[in-house]
């Protein structure tokens, strides 16, 4: 596994400046992913972008499943960079309104270039969300990506580490009349890989771990938790 040093690290000072301020948003005026997502540690206002940006840490969960990925990729070029990301919120079912997104900082944000496509990974709620996959336009059609993500699906299940994908194309300036249609076929194609909505309530984050299953990794994390003070109280 080859990385770009230059990358490494990226923004880092600007992740320092963002978790010392004092101008933190209360969770409940926090962006539905973000009180979705529990990798987020808080929500900073930054002047870099005018707004609110929530703060996303890695989780021994990401960094377990990263490590193991790049074991069976030595050789292949990496970035792993400190930045912003975009993440959507919402995409109203009325057209003519504006595509909702809720801007990330994560210290972990994982791109990985094969020679004909590209996948960049960034922690979330005690998994992985695969960010984006762009296959080159002259090898599309031909399974790359099904394979690809076959691949992180079967590496998902063998840690018990959930997979989590949007479905909401990587296409920058797409007309809007052509947004739902692409949609609507990411979410049938997902659907055909093992994957559906993580949320009943949440049609924005698929997942291959159902929300009882989510909500079950979080019973056994805190029971953990619980077992662990209880022998620690009785030193």
């Amino acid at each position: 596994m080859k990385s770009n040093e230059s990358l490494i690290p990226h923004n880092i000072e600007e992740l320092y400046e963002l978790l010392r301020s004092e101008n933190v948003a209360k969770k409940s005026d926090w962006a539905p992913t973000a009180r979705l997502n529990s990798n987020v540690i808080k929500s900073v206002w930054s002047d870099k972008t005018n707004c609110y940006v929530n703060m996303v840490a890695s989780g021994p969960n990401y960094i377990k499943f990263m490590d193991r990925y790049m074991q069976t990729k030595i050789g292949l070029e990496y970035q792993h960079i400190c930045m912003y990301y975009d993440e959507i919120i919402h995409v109203p079912e009325n057209l003519k309104d504006k595509m909702y997104k809720t801007k990330m900082f994560t210290d972990n944000f994982i791109k990985f270039k094969f020679p004909e496509y590209e996948m960049m990974f960034v922690p979330y709620n005690k998994g992985v969300m695969l960010l984006s996959i762009i296959v080159d336009e002259q090898h599309r059609g031909k399974g790359i990506a099904t394979d690809a993500i076959n691949e992180l699906y079967d590496l998902s299940e063998e840690l018990n580490i959930p997979l989590y994908l949007q479905p909401y194309p990587d296409e920058y300036g797409m007309e809007t009349d052509k947004i739902w249609p692409k949609i609507h076929t990411l979410r049938k194609w997902y659907d055909s890989l093992g994957f559906g909505p993580a949320y009943k309530n949440y049609q924005w984050i698929w997942s291959n771990f159902t929300e009882e299953a989510l909500e079950e990794m979080f019973v056994e994390d805190y029971v953990e938790k619980a077992k662990r003070a209880k022998k620690i109280n009785k030193k």
